[in-house]
């Protein structure tokens, strides 16, 4: 309910006219550094109390980060001496602005999704069902669980031993 709440917020706030919605700066930062950068930006406009109102990473685009702020300048003091980090002047426009709701939606979409699946459990010496790859639509017998990994006995006589993800196969029986 929270989720579905926050989603209707952000829509009628993307809707309003131009002028009530804060402009959102990109920040463009180097491979695997988005979240320091993040944890960077909420820390100095916390000190420093700058006109930061909110900062997010959409998967899509894992190296760069979206500002909402007052102005250039106080996403420029947020990100100072960040290592090759750098913001770009202009804000996103209508269009971009869209396009980035969309992609916001989409996560929150997604998460949900991800909330509802349940864990499935594997046992070994539970047979299963290989859903993707190349052995697809076989039957195989679990013979070892790791955190990531599962070991299959593929049953074809001889012992051939494969190995899979979780998401790859589903139970035929429990």
């Amino acid at each position: 309910m929270d989720k579905e709440n926050e989603v209707k917020k952000f829509t009628e706030a993307s809707g309003s006219p131009e002028r009530d919605r804060k402009p959102i700066f990109i920040v463009s930062v180097p491979k695997n550094r988005a979240i320091d950068a993040l944890i960077l930006i909420k820390q100095r406009a916390q000190i420093l109390n700058l006109p930061i109102y909110s900062a997010i990473i959409i998967d899509k685009h894992p190296d760069l980060i979206y500002v909402e702020a007052d102005d250039y300048s106080a996403v420029a003091q947020a990100i100072a001496y960040f290592r090759y980090a750098r913001a770009f002047e202009t804000p996103l426009d209508a269009l971009e602005f869209d396009e980035l709701r969309r992609s916001i939606e989409d996560a929150i979409k997604h998460s949900r999704e991800v909330e509802e699946k349940k864990e499935i459990e594997f046992k070994v010496g539970q047979i299963v069902r290989i859903i993707h790859g190349p052995f697809k639509d076989r039957t195989a017998r679990i013979v070892s669980v790791s955190k990531t990994k599962l070991f299959l006995d593929l049953m074809v006589g001889a012992t051939l031993i494969i190995e899979v993800k979780p998401e790859d196969v589903e139970p035929v029986s429990e």
